[in-house]
């Protein structure tokens, strides 16, 4: 029998308190949450932050994001749910029960694998970019906003979306315009800027705290507190949406290289750690501002870096339905 070896992301640390700034023994963290967010409890009867396998998360009227493997964020509009079917990094699996969600994916980790459900269909990532799910009663909807999404013989490229059967047969691929965007787009893409933004100052704290380098990608504590970040391994990552993540090692052969803030395609950040996400604490605190969810401090981002209205509040559009299909080309 093949001796399969397990998937550990490993690094070596100077000190313990390095230890409690980084995770990534497993996926179905939750990163962030805001309104009314139905999660499991844990013994001491509040929230879990770390899903196990089997268990099921959803939304009311909120948000919510999950780290999956190191690099790869899954996150739901209002009224979704989904159960995370395996949390092991070697093969993570989600599956999608209703709703509205976005994976975005920055790079999928050697030995690692990542995959979508729904009814009895699997939906492999296997490339980077940004792909939009909207679950119905007979077929799911599946939007290659960035990237590209091979399922079953075809490969689904950017600006195209499919619906897929329960009985797994696939729809032509169809244009659809790439600039019609909503609220949960613009919250999703105000979420990778601040994101991707921070992981400057995440990796310029790694390296102050360590004195090694990672030996995998990894996610690491914002200084900021937007939650858990996303390190690259060796080189820095642009993201799908135009954004850097930068790794410890860009940062330390080139020092203020980002300007102290990370820098988006067709600009640069104007203002450093800056937020309207709410704070967040690792002791259990990752409650969004209610005010200001959906948007970014300096604005929400079209698809090609170009500032848009901040979002005031969640998606008010229909679990399900998406503003997308309305302008399709």
């Amino acid at each position: 029998m093949k001796r399969v070896i397990p998937l550990v992301f490993v690094m070596l640390v100077a000190t313990l308190a390095l230890a409690q700034d980084v995770i990534s023994a497993r996926a179905g963290f939750v990163n962030y949450k805001h309104g009314r967010v139905l999660l499991p409890k844990g013994t001491d009867g509040k929230d879990v932050r770390q899903l196990e396998a089997g268990q099921t998360v959803g939304t009311e009227i909120g948000r919510l994001e999950l780290l999956l493997v190191p690099g790869s964020f899954l996150r739901l509009d209002n009224g979704s749910e989904i159960c995370l079917v395996s949390d092991r990094l070697t093969d993570v699996q989600v599956e999608l029960l209703s709703g509205t969600a976005t994976l975005e994916v920055n790079e999928i980790p050697k030995q690692a694998a990542l995959a979508i459900l729904w009814r009895n269909q699997t939906i492999p990532a296997q490339h980077s970019g940004v792909f939009r799910f909207e679950p119905g009663d007979d077929s799911m909807r599946i939007y290659v906003e960035s990237g590209k999404l091979k399922l079953a013989n075809q490969m689904v490229k950017a600006g195209h979306y499919v619906d897929l059967a329960g009985g797994g047969t696939l729809t032509t691929a169809l244009r659809f315009n790439r600039k019609n965007i909503d609220e949960f787009d613009r919250w999703n893409q105000a979420r990778g800027y601040q994101l991707a933004r921070s992981s400057y100052s995440a990796a310029n704290s790694f390296l102050r705290r360590s004195s090694v380098f990672p030996t995998s990608s990894l996610w690491y504590w914002d200084p900021f507190g937007l939650g858990y970040t996303y390190l690259p391994y060796r080189a820095s990552v642009m993201s799908p949406w135009g954004f850097y993540y930068y790794s410890p090692r860009t940062v330390y052969s080139h020092p203020g290289s980002a300007g102290g803030g990370g820098s988006a395609a067709g600009g640069s950040a104007s203002t450093s750690g800056s937020t309207a996400f709410g704070s967040f604490s690792k002791g259990g605190g990752l409650e969004g501002s209610a005010s200001t969810a959906g948007s970014a401090a300096s604005g929400s981002f079209s698809k090609g870096g170009a500032s848009e209205g901040a979002a005031s509040s969640p998606s008010s559009a229909p679990a399900g339905s998406s503003s997308k299909g309305s302008n399709i080309k």
